[in-house]
């Protein structure tokens, strides 16, 4: 099986999300993940771009000086184990990281 780049988007989007400080499987389902970026685009919030060359894919590394945001609380509510994340938009997708380790856990098309 060849991977290309739609397919590896694709299996992360539906894929499950990897902490990295504890290297365990955090499954989210797709509505989990539908509900948390959807009030992420509802708060309005002013996104600073990150840089241009920023690789959004599972387990990349962001760089220090992106800015992360807070998900909002109504999203760290309805998904208690998406608390601990922050996240940032890059190029209208939607990315959660791991603000201690800055590693992109899960991303979502807008």
């Amino acid at each position: 099986m060849i991977l290309t780049p739609a397919k590896m988007l694709a299996g992360a989007l539906l894929g499950a999300i990897v902490t990295s400080s504890h290297a365990q499987e955090l499954q989210l389902s797709p509505a989990q993940k539908e509900t948390i970026f959807s009030l992420i685009r509802q708060t309005g919030v002013a996104v600073k771009p990150p840089p241009s060359d920023i690789r959004v894919v599972i387990g990349a590394q962001v760089p220090a000086p992106t800015e992360l945001y807070s998900l909002p609380h109504a999203a760290a509510d309805k998904v208690p184990t998406a608390r601990p994340y922050e996240y940032t938009i890059v190029n209208d997708t939607l990315v959660l990281v791991d603000p201690v380790s800055r590693k992109i856990v899960a991303i979502e098309l807008q």
